[in-house]
């Protein structure tokens, strides 16, 4: 019984925590974003948008989350973000970039997925960067 309890206890304590974070910073003008996801297990990812490096919660510590744990493109112009996804909430009134979030129908982001891929300058970049290994793959592959 004391083993089934301790191993129980442990579950519920290692949920509350990430397993890993991962961080990319984004110049924007003249401040730092930082895009964020972390991962819990293996379903769990959380997609964050910050204007801190902090590791800590992103329920607690970012001003939009996306729960989806989908990757997305982005590119900086001018002195906006530009998000080409639609599923981030936004937390917090106050943030002082601005952030646009933009939703392209499939073939419009299939260009841009093929600009980041044949286009090493490309203006568009990929969040997180180990999502570009997926996309070469897929264009690798037959459809």
């Amino acid at each position: 019984m004391k083993i089934a309890l301790v191993f129980l206890t442990l579950m519920v304590v290692g949920c509350s925590s990430y397993d890993e974070v991962e961080i990319v910073k984004v110049n924007v003008g003249d401040k730092n974003v930082f895009l964020k996801k972390y991962y819990r297990g293996l379903n769990y990812e959380i997609l964050a948008i910050s204007l801190n490096s902090s590791k800590s919660s992103p329920e607690e510590n970012a001003e939009y989350v996306s729960k989806s744990g989908r990757g997305f493109y982005y590119k900086v112009a001018d002195k906006s973000l530009l998000i080409y996804d639609s599923d981030f909430r936004n937390q917090k009134i106050e943030f002082s970039v601005d952030v646009k979030f933009i939703e392209l129908p499939a073939p419009e982001l299939r260009k841009i997925e093929k600009d980041i891929l044949q286009n090493e300058e490309s203006q568009y970049s990929i969040f997180p960067p180990s999502d570009l290994k997926l996309l070469q793959q897929m264009y690798k592959t037959p459809f």
